[in-house]
């Protein structure tokens, strides 16, 4: 059996967890860009959650982590179906819409 992954067409976020409440913010953005993509500056969204990114969140591992759980970051692009790229010389983050396997 053969595996295509496509852009999914239509809705592609699922709605975050109350427990995530820190970067809802973050979410409720990612979640109404209709785009392949996003870049914002570190400052953009450290002004839209109102306050700063923890000192780890300059290194790309911390975007890219797989930390479980509600609470966790990374929670709120992908509930908005996105995954996040630290592009450091630029002080911004990436996010970039995920595709999903069809069978």
């Amino acid at each position: 059996m053969e595996v295509a992954a496509f852009p999914v067409d239509g809705p592609t976020t699922v709605p975050l967890p109350d427990s995530s409440g820190a970067f809802r913010p973050l979410y409720e953005v990612l979640a109404r860009h209709s785009g392949p993509e996003i870049v914002l500056s570190i400052a953009a969204i450290e002004r839209r959650l109102g306050s700063r990114l923890p000192p780890a969140a300059r290194t790309p591992g911390w975007w890219l982590s797989d930390i479980a759980g509600a609470a966790a970051p990374n929670s709120a692009w992908r509930a908005a179906g996105f995954l996040a790229e630290l592009q450091a010389k630029e002080k911004a983050v990436r996010f970039r819409r995920t595709v999903r396997a069809y069978l």
